[in-house]
């Protein structure tokens, strides 16, 4: 008996499928077993972080075009990368001009400021992210106000039978940022504080020229060492209480993330032993 010779062509399963059409049918290999698992690369997939965003958020399924942007606003052209294999253009979020240039025309565009400016040196926020938070607590609210779900629509949606929603935002910064969407989306009211007199002034500025002087007020926090006390006065109540942390508890680590610019100065980006004593002092404080 003669064993029949090999054939010189051996079977195989792709470890990956470089395009739809050469992917089996049915999620199997090509001899109807399970397919094999992707081979390890150590690289960490690329994840689309507007997939993660609020379903109210603005930004959710239609993400800031560049190219588009930058046709109506050439002060972002200089900023910009085009990307030929994606037929696309990209942004250097490490790039802190590049980044204040974007968070000025979203804000303008899409939340109808006319003027937005934060001094060099200060924490620059990227509207997209921010936006999300502002619609997580107005997921929180629906819960513990008497709001009427049936007609409650975008700024309605900030008024319930408890009245005008008012909010306190402790550590506004010079951005002012978390008031301009709370009240451009909701209708919100804020209370803004920090222990930064730069930051105070140039979020009053902001309110200012913005017109906003009716629904937000910042406060100067003249005792670093508090949060609530010597910021809300007597009487006062509010809906709810936001903050940014600051998340070191060194200035040496602020700015350590390269993919990113971090412009927090040490009042915004380092506290006496991190975010989590500093959300554990609110707490105390909150008692």
């Amino acid at each position: 008996f003669e064993r029949p010779k090999r054939s010189k062509i051996s079977r195989f399963v792709p470890l990956f499928y470089p395009t739809p059409s050469m992917e089996p049918s049915q999620n199997k290999g090509r001899d109807g077993g399970k397919k094999r698992p992707k081979r390890f690369t150590g690289k960490q997939k690329y994840v689309n972080n507007n997939a993660k965003a609020h379903p109210r958020n603005k930004f959710a399924q239609n993400p800031p075009n560049f190219q588009t942007l930058s046709q109506k606003h050439p002060e972002l052209t200089p900023f910009l990368t085009y990307k030929p294999r994606a037929h696309t253009y990209s942004l250097d979020w490490k790039d802190q001009d590049a980044l204040k240039t974007l968070t000025t025309i979203l804000l303008k565009e899409h939340y109808q400021l006319t003027y937005w400016n934060i001094p060099s040196g200060y924490l620059c926020p990227t509207v997209t992210n921010r936006a999300n938070y502002i619609h997580w607590i107005q997921d929180l609210l629906i819960h513990i106000c008497d709001y009427d779900r049936d007609t409650c629509d975008r700024f309605e949606m900030g008024k319930g039978v408890c009245g005008v929603i008012k909010g306190l935002d402790v550590g506004i910064g010079a951005n002012c940022i978390y008031p301009i969407i709370g009240y451009k989306e909701y209708g919100w009211k804020f209370v803004g504080s920090d222990v930064n007199p730069g930051a105070v002034e140039n979020a009053e500025e902001i309110v200012e020229k913005n017109g906003l002087g009716d629904f937000v007020e910042v406060r100067l926090q003249g005792d670093s060492g508090k949060i609530f006390d010597g910021v809300v006065r007597e009487g006062e109540k509010y809906h709810f209480t936001m903050c940014n942390p600051p998340f070191f508890d060194t200035t040496e680590k602020i700015g350590q993330n390269p993919t990113t610019s971090c412009t927090a100065n040490e009042y915004e980006g380092a506290t006496e032993g991190g975010e989590g004593a500093f959300i554990k002092k609110m707490i105390d404080e909150s008692e």
